[in-house]
């Protein structure tokens, strides 16, 4: 199980349910590969992908940016979707949003708020002309989660979550 699989599996079955419903959806990647040239040490692989990740949010002149993510701590005890935001006027409550349907739609036990990305997170301090945030659908690190991060049938419940929230900011006039 590996979390970039996880992360663009997530991420293509919300780009099908957005498009079904006319968004116009860019994603960093369709296919199993990274926005990096080969060859190079796994830093600078890592810094390349991430200025490009951020040139990309700049290019598209997207009127929402969502990264998908899943997180890992070294307490396996930790577990919960987290949603981190950007510095935009609109952030927080696109953030807050999520955080909400997430916790509805996934585990009502979650007590974990919303958090502003501050000094942390280049993607969302870059370019920071629309609302941004980052999804951390879960921990790795639990063996519970683990095991539903997984698995087809929970990575289309969060895709469900996520699309529900953007449908919801948009309909609301937050945009």
């Amino acid at each position: 199980m590996c979390e970039k699989n996880i992360n663009l599996s997530i991420s293509l079955k919300l780009d099908e349910l957005l498009k079904k419903d006319g968004y116009k959806v860019v994603l960093t990647r369709y296919e199993d590969s990274g926005l990096y040239t080969e060859g190079k040490a796994v830093r600078d692989k890592k810094i390349e992908d991430l200025n490009k990740r951020v040139a990309m949010k700049k290019d598209t002149e997207c009127d929402l940016f969502v990264s998908i993510h899943l997180n890992k701590f070294p307490q396996a005890d930790c577990k919960g979707a987290q949603v981190w935001y950007s510095r935009h006027e609109d952030s927080m409550n696109f953030a807050n949003l999520v955080q909400e349907n997430l916790i509805i739609d996934l585990d009502p036990s979650n007590k974990r708020k919303a958090k502003p990305a501050e000094t942390h997170y280049k993607v969302l301090r870059a370019n920071d002309t629309m609302p941004g945030v980052i999804v951390e659908c879960g921990f790795l690190s639990n063996n519970e989660e683990a095991k539903k991060l997984s698995t087809d049938e929970y990575q289309t419940k969060i895709a469900e979550s996520l699309y529900k929230s953007i449908s919801m900011y948009f309909k609301n006039g937050e945009n």
